[in-house]
């Protein structure tokens, strides 16, 4: 059977700011936890190739 890999990020949740992390990758992003800041990750993690995105939950501040 073929293996198949798909490119996930992590994101490290809090109220100012979103850290982010690609699997595999020494790269990483730091955006605003606002929705200029949202549009922005969209933006990376679709360059990237992310397909699948873990985010921890922290007090709320996940939601948006």
């Amino acid at each position: 059977m073929a293996q198949t890999s798909t490119t996930t990020a992590g994101i490290d949740t809090s109220k100012a700011k979103l850290d982010i992390v690609v699997h595999g990758r020494d790269e990483g992003w730091e955006v605003a936890n606002d929705l200029p800041g949202w549009r922005k990750l969209v933006q990376l993690l679709t360059k990237a190739g992310v397909k699948r995105v873990g985010i921890e939950a922290t007090g709320g501040y996940e939601r948006g």
